[in-house]
């Protein structure tokens, strides 16, 4: 779906603005997909359809995240209990509450609770020309932009690494030399299996430069994997807590979502960044055979992994 304009939002990203206002303001009562049609001025069907292409997410599941994060807000703040928050959110019982939080986070609410860290809590899509003071973005379709935090256990990732210069250097070149990276990276492995998997790019800083990163392209190692995957250098992360930004759109276009994680979100959000992690790129399947790499597809899937300190 193209918008009418390339650089000012269309009718229909305005009208998805205005549902997702509508949910987040109403996000304690029960939402029906009539209810938010109805708000929408949309037919169910339109409203799912257009909904899904400029969010990725179905109506149904967007507002049980929403709902189940605002519900892990409170789970945390210990002052409530567990059938009132249920309630609260429109769950039947605690135990339909206990089973769906549990299916989202992975813990029943109370061990999340006794864990006690906003792990996998989702904020609510946020509209991209927000992105940071004083840039003049141009993006060639408008994207939203959504933030969690979560952890990562020890990760192993077979690529090819190179030098960069990553947007504060001062003379950037990550646009044109990180492609490349995934291309040389494709070049040594070709395997259809590939396709499947989700392509991961590591971002380590370098201390002696400013703005100088070293960037790996490459997979994580999985079984049955072609051995020339084996026999290329690696790179294993220790665990770490992340700010998570989910992103769907050009991956040329990616740095303007991270300008403004960078400069707007983080500041505002109370974390500090974990300068001494690297960054995770992660681009979800499916890609297409004739555009393998993440940098050729028209609109990727993907995920920005910035280390912080909770």
């Amino acid at each position: 779906m193209t918008p009418s304009s390339p650089h000012q939002p269309n009718g229909q990203f305005i009208r998805i603005e205005k549902v997702l206002d509508y949910i987040h303001t109403h996000i304690r009562m029960p939402l029906t997909l009539d209810m938010l049609a109805d708000a929408s001025c949309w037919s169910r069907w339109q409203l799912q359809r257009v909904f899904q292409t400029y969010t990725g997410y179905s109506v149904a599941q967007y507002v049980r995240e929403m709902k189940l994060s605002c519900a892990a807000e409170l789970v945390l703040s210990t002052r409530y209990r567990m059938s009132d928050i249920a309630y609260e959110f429109g769950f039947n019982s605690e135990v339909a509450f206990s089973r769906a939080f549990k299916q989202h986070f992975g813990l029943s609410p109370k061990a999340y609770q006794i864990r006690g860290t906003r792990i996998g809590i989702k904020a609510r899509l946020t509209r991209p020309d927000s992105a940071s003071p004083g840039e003049q973005v141009q993006r060639s379709a408008p994207v939203f932009y959504q933030v969690r935090i979560d952890s990562m256990s020890q990760l192993n990732v077979h690529g090819v690494s190179a030098q960069v210069k990553g947007l504060y250097a001062a003379t950037p070149d990550f646009a044109e030399t990180i492609p490349q990276i995934w291309q040389s990276f494709f070049e040594i492995v070709r395997d259809d299996q590939l396709y499947h998997v989700p392509h991961i790019g590591i971002i380590e800083h370098r201390d002696d430069t400013f703005g100088e990163l070293t960037y790996w392209a490459g997979v994580e190692a999985f079984p049955g994997v072609t051995e020339r995957l084996t026999d290329l250098p690696s790179v294993c992360l220790s665990e770490q807590n992340y700010a998570v930004m989910r992103y769907q759109g050009k991956a040329c276009e990616l740095h303007h979502a991270v300008t403004w994680l960078l400069s707007v979100w983080l500041p505002e959000s109370g974390y500090k960044g974990a300068d001494e992690a690297p960054v995770l790129e992660f681009y979800y399947p499916p890609f297409h055979v004739e555009a393998s790499e993440p940098f050729e597809s028209d609109r990727v899937n993907a995920e920005y992994w910035l280390p912080i300190h909770l």
